[in-house]
């Protein structure tokens, strides 16, 4: 005769039936615990900031969501008249005279407003999107979801920068200033304003290795010429740190590296200073056309072409201290150079052509990709976004 064991006294003989019993019961203490922590965490602290890390953590928990490889991911979006674009948290952000919006790589328009702007400028951080209008008065910050603060200013924007803690300030004047920088905390408070009435103020960079500093360019007349001058402030006080006379030029880039030295473009040269504001690294210029400039964390791109003739251009590559790494020849017409300087590599988009070059190395790699494309974004992880007129499309780099 033959006995059928029953199922829970076979399910208990198996070894792993305790762990199981264990496994499972930790999955629902996991439940109640993570539902106590958003309940608690919405009574007590409350507010946009949470409600948004909550909307984002069930973002990435959603099941649904698309697992994204090389080439499926893909936004199409309006790109006649003028176009801002930028990536915010991983999602493409766009900026144009009537409108933002934020879009998932899946397509999906996340969050969407009504803006009124002639010359529209973005700025993104790891906490907030700040747009504003050169030359306008109205400047507007948004966080994944919503609209969290608009300002107005009672003279025109210059320019502004935000840092990854939501630190910002903005370059304007007021009346019977020619400049006025003013600085404010993550929470929209103004810490302070500094204000020069014999100086005009370009651009200003925050630091992101380090936020309570602030690196202002401005011009200044000499002599009935017009010289750069270089301030840095703090986002402590309204004390200038140190102050550095550019003579016979005007700075138009400015920025921190990676170390906290700053680099600077001007209308001659590019020049690299240490924390003391001593020029540790500096190239002439002159004698090149500067197509394309950029800089972020411990590299800085030049892409310039000896004359205005032809579409051949010379991408030079140089570290934080300024020493030239490496120079490569592009040969097609070139559209944008984007940096990833945790990656140790360097993204040249040129007519059919994407190279990555490692300068590091001294070497590159060379796709084809299509024509179509004229912008290059880092969403960040291994991810790359080609931009074209009206679309972006992400693929998967190593």
């Amino acid at each position: 005769m033959m006995f059928r064991q029953k199922t829970d006294d076979y399910a208990r003989s198996n070894p792993y039936y305790e762990t199981a019993k264990l496994f499972r019961l930790y999955k629902y203490l996991t439940i109640v615990v993570f539902v106590a922590f958003v309940l608690g965490g919405l009574s007590v602290v409350g507010g946009d900031e949470l409600s948004e890390d909550i909307r984002y953590l069930f973002k990435y928990m959603n099941s649904s969501a698309p697992e994204l490889t090389d080439g499926d991911a893909s936004v199409s979006f309006e790109g006649e008249g003028t176009t801002v674009t930028g990536i915010f948290r991983g999602d493409f952000a766009v900026l144009k005279k009537g409108t933002y919006k934020l879009y998932g790589f899946n397509g999906e328009l996340i969050f969407s407003d009504t803006v009124s702007m002639t010359n529209p400028a973005m700025k993104t951080s790891g906490r907030y999107v700040l747009c504003y209008d050169i030359g306008g008065k109205t400047l507007k910050i948004y966080n994944s979801f919503s609209l969290i603060h608009t300002e107005t200013y009672s003279y025109p924007i210059i320019s502004a920068d935000i840092s990854d803690n939501g630190t910002y300030c903005v370059v304007t004047s007021e009346k019977g200033y020619h400049a006025a920088i003013y600085v404010y905390d993550s929470e929209f408070r103004i810490l302070y304003r500094w204000l020069t009435a014999e100086k005009f103020a370009i651009d200003a960079a925050i630091c992101e290795s380090d936020d309570s500093r602030i690196l202002v360019s401005c011009a200044r007349a000499s002599g009935g010429d017009f010289s750069g001058e270089l301030i840095e402030l703090s986002t402590k006080n309204d004390t200038v740190k140190s102050s550095t006379a550019i003579e016979g030029e005007l700075p138009l880039q400015i920025s921190f590296s990676g170390d906290g030295s700053y680099r600077v473009l001007t209308s001659s040269h590019f020049r690299v200073y240490d924390n003391n504001a001593g020029t540790v690294n500096e190239y002439d210029l002159t004698s090149n056309t500067i197509d394309i400039y950029r800089t972020k964390g411990k590299y800085t791109c030049i892409a310039v072409g000896k004359s205005s003739i032809g579409q051949e251009r010379t991408a030079l590559i140089y570290d934080a201290a300024g020493t030239l790494l490496y120079e490569f020849d592009i040969k097609s017409q070139l559209y944008d150079i984007a940096i990833d300087s945790d990656g140790g590599k360097i993204y040249i988009l040129a007519s059919e052509h994407l190279y990555t070059v490692y300068p590091e190395a001294k070497r590159f790699d060379d796709m084809t990709v299509s024509q179509s494309f004229r912008k290059l974004l880092l969403p960040g992880g291994s991810r790359l976004a080609l931009q074209g007129e009206s679309s972006v499309k992400l693929i998967m780099i190593q």
